[in-house]
């Protein structure tokens, strides 16, 4: 399985080989963080199962697959990495997004599904981002700076996500 979702909300197929003659019943788990949390499946062929969820978490996890073998020993099988859910991604600038001229201005965006972003840039000439970081609250922390060259007006901040979703907010430039 390799589907990413920007949506947490999960359905999705597993394949794979020997799934049958299984004396029990599969079990699918995604693995965060080391905690085991329960999806339902559902055995569609016997290369198949079906598996639907909601992941409560933004990020990218294992799925781990478990069943009991004809000898009745509990096997297991991970998928590591296979699957990403996130909510939709969406960053709202603060109150006053203000950008002076001649200066670097941190901001704090807040906004949505915003963990694994991958890029913040901010358009035009004359602005740039200096810095960028997700602070503890989960707000999207930028330092911009504007030359005392650039021009005045709007410019937007493009947030891209590593699952290739982006969310665009609005600044001024002053």
């Amino acid at each position: 399985a390799t589907p990413r979702y920007q949506s947490q909300e999960l359905s999705f197929d597993l394949r794979g080989e020997g799934l049958s003659p299984i004396a029990g019943g599969f079990r699918v788990f995604m693995d965060i963080d080391g905690y085991l949390s329960p999806l339902q499946v559902t055995v569609v062929s016997d290369t198949t199962l079906h598996v639907t969820g909601y992941a409560y978490v933004n990020g990218t996890f294992d799925i781990v697959t478990q069943w009991t073998a004809a000898d009745g020993t509990t096997r297991e099988s991970r998928c590591v990495g296979c699957i990403s859910a996130y909510s939709p991604l969406q960053v709202f600038a603060p109150w006053e997004a203000n950008a002076p001229r001649g200066s670097t201005t941190t901001m704090a965006f807040s906004g949505s599904g915003l963990a694994d972003l991958t890029k913040v840039r901010v358009s035009g000439t004359g602005v740039s981002v200096e810095s960028w970081s997700i602070d503890e609250y989960g707000q999207l922390v930028v330092a911009i700076r504007a030359t005392a060259t650039a021009a005045v007006g709007s410019r937007d901040v493009t947030v891209t996500r590593r699952d290739g979703a982006t969310a665009i907010a609005t600044i001024q430039v002053t």
